[in-house]
């Protein structure tokens, strides 16, 4: 979480553009739903991050969870194999 909030302050600093910024955010998403990961920043003690990065994974955390991260990686894994 460190590297997306730092890849947040330069996103604000206009350091990287907004298409990479908006691959970060898909990033965000997809780790907020992995339910221990989520359970990790619920219950994490936030002061290492800023309260704007913050702010933003708990609205991002707020939106609906419903993507299957693990069928994702799963399903990419198995690619171009002839039993799936």
């Amino acid at each position: 979480m460190m590297v997306r909030q730092n890849e947040y302050i330069q996103y604000k600093q206009n350091l990287i553009d907004q298409d990479f910024w908006d691959s970060n955010v898909g990033i965000l998403r997809n780790i907020l739903s992995i339910s221990w990961f989520r359970n990790w920043w619920e219950n994490f003690d936030k002061a290492a991050f800023i309260p704007d990065f913050v702010k933003l994974v708990d609205s991002l955390a707020q939106e609906d969870q419903s993507f299957d991260y693990q069928k994702y990686v799963k399903s990419a894994l198995t690619m171009g194999d002839k039993d799936t």
